[in-house]
């Protein structure tokens, strides 16, 4: 039986599969930095001259708490009894609802884990009756309950609303009912607390919170301006240019001025569809004057199966979920998790299936369960990575 919706989860897969990974209780994860060096060096005559005083490093601590995020599926009696045996159906209902909860619930968290640390997924550029026009409509799914907030996310939500459908190629989302006071640039936020998360809503501290090029705001509660130039991740902003090799060796360049031209760590490009295509363009410019050099009477196909695995030298990780007009260089190895609870059924007295009651107070037919886990995620200094915004999309879009 086919699954006709997507069930990515590329960015979730890279950082939970490394081994770093802290075990967390109620009290915040610690995240000790080494932001300054210590030591003072001057120059002499060794004849009993005054050789002067020295200093010592500047460390300084990081701290982020754990925060729950779970997954509620359900399952009618009637559809278990339809499919019990196969007899009966192809399909045994209630196994195949537990594995679908389980990649959906993966794929919910993959797209958390591309945003800023406040659970804002996208922000609404055009509405037309219920229908609004995002940047990326993959961060959403059917069904889906998210709070609308006007912009900058200081005021309250406005209210809760439920995704009706979800078109990438249009480039739109379709919400049951807009929230009174829906205007354009209002964000979209993931449901926190069932719509009362209130102002300022917290979340997870995903990829645009770690990696940010900014000396205001704050970095896991330490001030950005207090280490203006170490709390801050090398960035080239394109303005709206193509990516080009050069400016590909600029965004390197840019991580070498900071950390030394002998830094070497594995590392990670993360990008869309689109940016992938217009790096995969560079390359068809490229085959187009080698193919003019080339006999015959036919002309070569310059567009492989496949778009390039590399960006650079650096592999290439792509994701429908990742910021459109954006590449991520990732260092992994600076990534991890707090876990206060990994994934699994929530449990309670050795039960993860509850009995639901209709509005009569007797039984109704059917079930729930939970999936849950409690975590947040880390990078442990934000200058090792380096990305790029404001890049063109490739001819045609994306």
């Amino acid at each position: 039986m086919p699954t006709a919706y997507e069930q990515e989860h590329v960015l979730l897969d890279m950082i939970d599969k490394r081994g770093d990974v802290i075990d967390a209780s109620t009290r915040n994860i610690r995240l000790p930095l080494l932001v300054r060096p210590g030591g003072k060096g001057s120059q002499g005559t060794a004849d009993f001259d005054d050789m002067g005083r020295g200093s010592g490093s500047t460390w300084d601590v990081g701290t982020l708490s754990t925060l729950q995020f779970r997954w509620a599926f359900e399952v009618s009696k009637l559809a278990e009894y339809a499919t019990k045996g196969n007899d009966k159906a192809v399909e045994d209902v209630a196994v195949r609802e537990v594995a679908e909860a389980m990649k959906m619930f993966k794929r919910f968290l993959d797209v958390v884990y591309q945003q800023n640390g406040t659970g804002q997924l996208d922000t609404i550029s055009a509405i037309s009756g219920t229908t609004l026009t995002v940047a990326n409509p993959n961060s959403f799914y059917f069904n889906q309950d998210v709070q609308i907030y006007p912009t900058g996310l200081a005021s309250a939500s406005r209210g809760l609303a439920t995704v009706t459908q979800a078109d990438p190629l249009l480039k739109t989302i379709t919400l049951n009912a807009l929230p009174p006071g829906t205007i354009v640039g209002d964000a979209i936020v993931i449901n926190i607390s069932q719509g009362a998360g209130g102002a300022n809503p917290i979340s997870l501290e995903g990829l645009l919170y770690n990696h940010v090029d900014s000396a205001s705001g704050s970095w896991n509660n330490i001030a950005r301006s207090t280490y203006p130039e170490v709390l801050k991740t090398p960035h080239v902003a394109a303005g709206g240019a193509t990516i080009t090799p050069a400016l590909r060796r600029l965004g390197e360049n840019k991580l070498r001025r900071v950390l030394g031209v002998d830094f070497d760590e594995p590392m990670v490009a993360f990008m869309n569809v689109d940016q992938e295509a217009a790096w995969e363009n560079v390359g068809i410019a490229v085959a187009t004057i080698i193919q003019n050099q080339l006999g015959g009477s036919n002309s070569e196909d310059m567009l492989k199966r496949r778009p390039p695995k590399t960006f650079g030298g650096i592999p290439i990780k792509t994701s429908i979920h990742a910021t459109i007009q954006r590449i991520d260089v990732i260092c992994l190895k600076h990534w991890g998790r707090g876990v206060t609870k990994e994934v699994d059924l929530f449990e309670e007295g050795g039960q993860t299936v509850f009995q639901l009651y209709g509005q009569s107070g007797g039984l109704l037919a059917g079930y729930i369960s939970y999936f849950d886990t409690v975590f947040n995620v880390f990078m442990d200094c934000p200058r090792f990575g380096f990305f790029f915004d404001g890049l063109a999309l490739p001819v045609g879009g994306y």
